[in-house]
């Protein structure tokens, strides 16, 4: 949607999502991990966007869910989904679930086709240079920008929790967001301040 500039990052470098090193540290990266930022209000005629859920703030905009914030949901509900598995606990996620995250995270490696040749082995490089390979991504820190520019205000709950698809979501404006007047007036309004 945007032409954000490119950096370049090591490929699959080592980070503690993928750590066996500390199962608890691991877990608690994984169920942290918060998409609910991805969620951005957009102006309802722009480029052509499908219809969306209405934002409750501002009857002009509409709710979207920015694809990479989608997509570290996926893993996240994939990770939460085989360690609920591997302890034998109660599964948060049902299967189908689980099963669109696997196909929307497949149609994101296709769409983006990603060319990078990685290395095969532990072969030894004498030029220091190369000693880590990377690759072009697009910069993480401008769709930072993006959505905290365009923020819906929301912090979901999961759906074993009070809240859970209710206006609660939706009071999370950042200070500087134009919305945030409007829900601090709606809480002081509905007594839930």
């Amino acid at each position: 949607m945007h032409d954000w500039s490119t950096c370049d990052v090591p490929v699959a470098p080592p980070s503690g999502f993928g750590s066996s090193a500390n199962q608890t540290q691991r877990d608690a990266l994984w169920w942290s991990l918060d998409t609910s930022r991805g969620f951005v209000a957009l102006d309802k005629n722009q480029l052509n966007l499908k219809s969306s859920e209405a934002f409750p703030w501002d009857e002009t905009r509409s709710v979207y869910l920015v694809n990479a914030f989608h997509g570290l949901y996926c893993l996240r509900v994939i990770y939460i989904y085989l360690r609920q598995l591997q302890n034998q606990e109660d599964l948060r996620y049902d299967f189908n679930h689980v099963l669109h995250c696997l196909d929307s995270l497949r149609a994101d490696v296709l769409c983006a086709a990603d060319d990078t040749p990685i290395a095969v082995g532990n072969q030894p490089n004498d030029d220091p240079q190369l000693q880590v390979q990377t690759r072009k991504c697009r910069d993480w820190g401008h769709l930072e920008e993006f959505v905290t520019m365009n923020s819906a205000c929301f912090q979901g709950h999961e759906p074993d929790e009070p809240g859970y698809q209710t206006i609660e979501e939706w009071q999370h404006c950042p200070k500087d967001s134009p919305y945030w007047a409007t829900v601090q007036q709606y809480l002081s309004e509905s007594g839930s301040s």
